[in-house]
Order: structure tokens, then sequence, then C-alpha cells
């Protein structure tokens, strides 16, 4: 699971981020924010008016992405949008312990908190996120920007193709099954939201396949396929 999934399922579940977290989450200030100093992941704010700025990270599993994550936290530590401002690593725990105990010691020698959350849990969340949403719930999207809201079970009718087929890749005609045609302006749309939402990745300039995100929200199609009928 990427860090971009990882991060759309934590920004629609803020009880689980704030309990990962353990910081009582009054308000999202920002996400993916772009400075001069690099993208910060989130910045949130308590009660207090008291800020959290988080790192956010899967699995840590080399040395260059540890590099990487420190580099990006001193960075970060030039960003300050309140008066008390604390930065924080936020990764997963399937982390190898040897590589856990380097985060920490970084944590302490750069007054940073560290915490951790279930990798495995947050695809448990984002299979149900997902489900839930998709019934009639209106979701920020994670990008790019123009897409600022819109219903997730758009997505059915450009996944539902993959179902009844049976197949994890599919070309662009048989994607088009509940549209006029694969030229037409909201074909494009449809197929470019699965894309940015990474339900989708191209095999070529005709084709395309599930990704793992994909096949889990396929998934939850019922048999009657009625998740179409309600578009």
């Amino acid at each position: 699971m990427n860090e971009s999934l990882v991060r759309w399922t934590l920004r629609n579940n803020l009880d689980f981020l704030k309990e990962s977290l353990d910081f009582p989450i009054a308000a999202m200030n920002g996400q993916e924010i772009s400075s001069e100093f690099g993208r910060i992941d989130f910045i949130l704010e308590d009660f207090n008016k008291r800020e959290l700025i988080v790192e956010l990270e899967t699995v840590l599993d080399s040395k260059s992405k540890l590099d990487q994550c420190f580099s990006q936290v001193l960075n970060s530590r030039n960003v300050k949008f309140a008066d008390v401002t604390e930065y924080c690593i936020l990764y997963a725990s399937e982390t190898k312990r040897a590589l856990q105990q380097r985060v920490l010691a970084f944590g302490r020698e750069n007054d940073v908190l560290v915490r951790t959350y279930s990798l495995n849990q947050v695809k448990n969340l984002y299979a149900r996120t997902v489900e839930r949403l998709s019934l009639s719930f209106v979701l920020a999207l994670p990008k790019p920007a123009n897409y600022t809201i819109c219903y997730l079970r758009w997505l059915n009718k450009i996944l539902k193709p993959f179902l009844n087929a049976g197949q994890e890749v599919l070309r662009r005609r048989e994607l088009a099954t509940y549209f006029t045609s694969h030229d037409t302006t909201n074909f494009r749309c449809y197929l470019r939201l699965a894309l940015d939402l990474e339900m989708l990745a191209e095999t070529g300039g005709t084709s395309f396949r599930l990704t793992p995100a994909g096949q889990d929200y396929v998934q939850h199609f019922d048999g009657e396929g009625e998740a179409i009928d309600r578009l």
C-alpha cells in the first residue's frame, strides 16, 4: 500500500489518525502542502491552537528511505504556522525493529515526536472506507487539486467491467461498457479519476490493469451489480 493511499485513508478516518498520533485533532489545517522546504504531509491543530507537522511514511525498509525521511523532517522544522509547533514522524509499525530504533534515536536527538501505525490495520480501514463512502458520502479526493469533491461511487462505472470480464487487465474499449464510447469526454474524466485514485494503472497505451487498491474496490460489488444501477 503506497503512501498516497495511506494518507487518503487517514484523512478520511481522523479518529484513527488521532489515536495513532496521540494528538487531540481539532482541525486539519493542511495536507500535502508544498513549500520551499519540501512537502508537508499533514498540518494538524489541537484545541489549544498547538500545531503538529507530520511526516508520514509507510514501511521504512532501507537506509535511503530513512535518510530521506530524516532529511525531510529536519527541513520541515523551518516551517512554523503557530506559536507552539511540534514535529512528528508517523510510520508503519511493520518496519524492522533495528530500523525503528534508529527512528527513535533520531527523534530523541532532534526533539521530534515518533509515532507508529499498523499498515495492515490501515489496509483493512481503507477497504471499509471505500465501502462506506461509495454508498452516498461526498469525500475529498487525494489528487489532483481540481478534484476537490466527488462521489466515490462514480468509480463503479469504470471498474465494474473488470468484474464482468473476470479479468485484471482490460483494453480501453472494454472499459467503456457503460459509456457511449471510449472517445467521449465523459469516459476520459472517469478514467482520469480512477487513475488519480490509483485504482487503475496503464499497461501500454490502450490497456489498463487493476491495482491492489482497485482489486479491493471491485471485491465490494455485489452479485447483482446494484452499484452500477444506482449511478
